[in-house]
């Protein structure tokens, strides 16, 4: 928090905010979010971000019969309209996502496995609500 008395926001403090709240909101979903691949715009309502890395996890609370070997999004843009937030909707747009998956060879999982992955989806969920 800036403690200048003009109210003025420092752009690289406003960016590292703004990243550790998509980190804290993606974070399950992708690798290594940072400032290097985040673009804001947030007078414009416009965040980007580019060349993010899947974690291999992100399908696994699916319990389906693949596995993630390797995850890639291209680009994720957000228009968040700020001044009519509550009757317009916030659009995010996601291009270019590839993934190579193997098929998985143990399908069968623990009790504590489920549990684990059941409490992910309530996460999930409850984030998302």
């Amino acid at each position: 928090v800036s403690t200048q008395s003009t109210g003025e926001f420092n752009p690289t403090m406003l960016s590292s905010l703004a990243s550790k709240l998509l980190s804290k909101y993606l974070g399950d979903f992708i690798e290594g979010l940072d400032k290097d691949n985040l673009n804001l715009n947030l007078g414009k309502g416009d965040v980007v971000l580019t060349n993010l890395q899947l974690k291999k996890t992100v399908l696994d609370g699916l319990n389906l019969p693949i596995q993630i070997k390797q995850g890639f999004v291209g680009s994720l843009n957000v228009q968040i309209p700020w001044s009519s937030l509550g009757s317009k909707p916030v659009i995010a747009k996601i291009e270019n996502v590839f993934l190579v998956v193997s098929p998985r060879t143990n399908v069968s999982m623990t009790a504590k496995e489920q549990e684990d992955v059941s409490l992910q989806l309530k996460r999930r969920r409850l984030l998302f609500a």
